[in-house]
């Protein structure tokens, strides 16, 4: 046995160090979380109470010099303040005597003997010894020369041997998570495992592991590469092996179908179940495994489903996210001053938890190669970029997964704001393929069902809400941006994709759009311009309502001025629409442009109604205006219906209105009651004083009496602590357990 120790990493070193050390002494040794050791890793007592303290140092890449260095500048030091009856120190240097002498003189008189060093030598003859903890720690075992001639000799072919020296390169940077031994769970029932995904999310990484996991046990490796039929000529009976199958459907489905691949597949798969020693690994992308089962009923008939594990971004937990995080940096050729850009202000924190996580992109982001002409001062530029711009991860998914007609489902559900009722969706989709001109692709309802199911899963998730409502939602939200990105400049498409939705969702979207600077001002002005000249007051009264009450209040009322508008316009505001401020939006529009006085009988009723049901300040604010722009009879009525439901509105929410207003932000002591007073009564006289109203001294006085200055003195005060809390350096004590961990992971040693 002869160890490197090359394919752990420093943590994972610590946590074999203490196995080792405690069968070694043969007692229980307390090990300390990652993180700043204060020159501990290890501790346990003597019987008299004496504390024996253990340290590991990982430094198998820069060797005896630079540990001699560490230790002599920093750890000793350290040593000297703990002052332990014992000190024990173990490496992964190999050591001389010499060196032994060398720390031994420099420990002294913490370290009672030169055998108080464990170097490489020791840690290996401990292992031969300690063989369950040398398979415990799986990344170890499968490095070791023994293990790695018995792969070696276990592949069939040349093809097969190049594919299990590839997987073996990349033991070091793989991060055993929950997946990981649900998949194994998984083989363990059924002996066929289909791993399914999307593009990035692990499903190669995490078969070629568990590939390598059987072929240590002795199984003979298979590694097919473009047919079935490779492993059906070297099936040996009585013989135990194990078949790796990656992305079995390939990007073109439909020409593995065409060679009848599904039918010998399943055969494949029902001989390997019948096998007790044999074991059948494949991948495929989600999207391609659901094309595959809608064009081959054999998929279906033999259930292979049952089969199926699929990898989900959601599986992963900070922790699983923060450890191949870790690996890839630690095994990464990246310079010092990079890694250095990754841990300045805990940046790797932000990696771990942004919307896009994903360990191809992890793996993209610390390739020396794909970094070497950028600046280390740009590099968390360029993460940053990397992180934001999903392109990367989605590209061969819309273009190589997804056909025309099938990218129009997560098309219309991004510009429907991430998701959609079924209903809707449904009607949209048709709605598109004929603006689209794609109608003879789409023949019936079982079409567009099999283009549902191919995109679920895939880059749509399926839910069902309340009331049995099916609702359809977009895989994750790197789907939007990637979406986003793709059809900015597809003026033609977009026009088309919001004439479809027909939905308020929709023009939320548009206009939100708009104001992100996603779309331009042409490109809005072409989309609103479509939308209204398609827009039938009869059948959809309110989209239509909401659509123009949106264009008038973003600014965009020049496309209004033609006939066809102005008449519509004056259309609504004689109808009954549901929400009653859009329809009071058009009509303060109407009356600007001469379309109505607003002084009708009809227009009257309107406005007592909606005094009546309206519940918010700024609404009414509309109405007030309007009230201003024309002349009515008895137009004092309406001015003291306005007046008693503005006083009506802040008496019933008096104090949510002070606190929104953060007119009492610095409230902070009982003691300063007066002044609160005063505030919150000099901001009720300029917020109505706006409003052209005076509720008169004594009625300003019992708003402000009203107000629960008890219930805002708590609230800023939970504020403040939170505040505090958040810029408290204990991080230790202000975050979460799992984030805190995640900080002593990544702790430097």
């Amino acid at each position: 046995m002869n160890y490197s120790f090359e394919t752990i990493n420093d943590k994972e070193f610590e946590i074999l160090a203490i196995d080792i050390i405690s069968r070694y002494f043969d007692t229980r040794i307390e090990r300390f979380k990652e993180g700043k050791d204060h020159g501990v890793d290890g501790r346990y007592y003597k019987p008299e109470h004496d504390e024996i303290v253990i340290q590991c140092k990982h430094y198998f890449k820069s060797g005896f010099k630079q540990l001699y260095q560490k230790l002599k500048s920093t750890e000793i030091n350290s040593i000297q303040k703990l002052n332990p009856k014992r000190y024990i120190l173990i490496t992964s240097v190999p050591l001389s005597r010499q060196n032994k002498l060398e720390l031994f003189k420099l420990l002294s008189p913490f370290l009672k003997s030169e055998s108080d060093i464990f170097g490489n030598e020791d840690l290996n003859d401990l292992l031969s010894k300690y063989s369950d903890i040398e398979k415990k720690h799986f990344k170890l075992w499968i490095s070791s020369t023994t293990v790695l001639q018995t792969i070696l000799n276990n592949s069939i072919t040349g093809r097969s041997l190049n594919k299990l020296q590839e997987i073996y390169q990349s033991v070091p940077k793989y991060a055993e998570t929950k997946d990981h031994y649900k998949a194994l769970k998984k083989l363990a029932e059924t002996r066929v495992l289909i791993l399914t995904g999307v593009a990035g999310i692990g499903k190669t990484t995490l078969a070629d592991q568990i590939s390598l996991h059987f072929v240590k046990m002795g199984y003979e490796y298979v590694y097919i590469d473009h047919a079935i039929n490779e492993a059906e000529s070297v099936f040996f009976e009585d013989k135990r092996q194990i078949f790796y199958f990656d992305d079995f459907l390939g990007r073109n489905y439909l020409e593995a179908l065409e060679r009848k691949e599904d039918s010998r597949i399943i055969n494949f798969i029902n001989r390997v179940r019948r096998s007790e020693d044999k074991i059948f690994i494949l991948t495929s992308r989600t999207a391609i495994l659901k094309q595959g089962k809608e064009l081959s009923d054999l998929f279906h008939i033999d259930n292979i489903g049952k089969n199926e594990y699929e990898l989900r971004i959601n599986n992963y937990s900070l922790m699983d996210k923060a450890k191949i995080l870790y690996n890839h940096i630690w095994y990464s050729l990246l310079d010092s001053d990079f890694i250095t850009e990754l841990y300045n202000n805990l940046r790797y924190l932000q990696i771990i938890k942004h919307k896009n996580f994903n360990p191809r992109l992890i793996s993209f982001i610390t390739d020396s190669h794909r970094v070497q002409n950028v600046k280390k001062e740009l590099y968390w530029n360029y993460i940053q970029k990397m992180l934001n711009n999903p392109k990367y991860i989605w590209e061969d998914v819309f273009n190589l997964q997804l056909d025309e007609i099938s990218r129009f489902i997560p098309y219309l559900i991004t510009f429907n704001g991430g998701d959609i009722g079924e209903i809707n969706l449904r009607s949209a989709f048709f709605r598109l393929t004929y603006l689209e001109k794609l109608v003879g692709m789409i023949t019936s309802d079982t079409n567009y069902e099999k283009t549902i199911r191919i995109t679920t899963g895939t880059v749509i998730n399926r839910t069902i809400g309340g009331f049995e409502i099916v609702k359809y939602e977009l895989y994750n939200p790197s789907v939007t941006d990637y979406v986003l990105e793709r059809l900015r400049y597809n003026s033609k498409l977009l026009i088309n994709l919001f004439r479809s939705l027909h939905t308020v969702a929709s023009i939320h979207t548009l206009f939100n759009l708009y104001s992100s600077g996603k779309i331009d001002s042409k490109t809005i002005n072409l989309v609103l311009d479509e939308l209204i000249k398609d827009c039938d007051i009869k059948s959809e009264i309110d989209y239509t309502a909401f659509l123009y009450s949106m264009a008038i209040q973003k600014g965009f009322t020049a496309l209004f001025n033609n006939k066809s508008s102005k008449i519509t316009i004056e259309e609504m505001c004689r109808e009954d629409i549901r929400d009653l401020y859009n329809k009071l939006v058009i009509m303060s529009f109407a009356i600007d442009q001469n379309i109505i006085t607003g002084a009708g009988k009809v227009d009257l009723e309107f406005y007592e109604r909606f005094i009546e049901e309206c519940e918010a300040l700024d609404d009414l604010n509309v109405l007030v205006k309007i009230l201003r722009k024309i002349y009515i009879h008895d137009m004092e009525k309406y001015w003291e219906n306005i007046k008693n439901k503005i006083y009506e509105i802040y008496s019933n929410n008096i104090t949510e209105i002070v606190l929104d207003s953060d007119v009492l932000i610095d409230f902070r002591d009982e003691e300063d009651i007066d002044d609160a007073i005063q505030n919150v009564t000099k901001f009720i006289e300029e917020e109505i004083q706006i409003l052209g109203i005076d509720f008169g001294i004594d009625k300003i006085k019992k708003l402000v009496s009203k107000c629960n200055y008890e219930d805002i003195l708590e609230k800023n005060m939970i504020y403040r602590a939170q505040d505090e809390l958040f810029n408290d350096n204990n991080l230790d004590e202000t975050m979460d357990y799992s984030e805190a961990n995640i900080i002593d992971l990544f702790e430097r040693t």
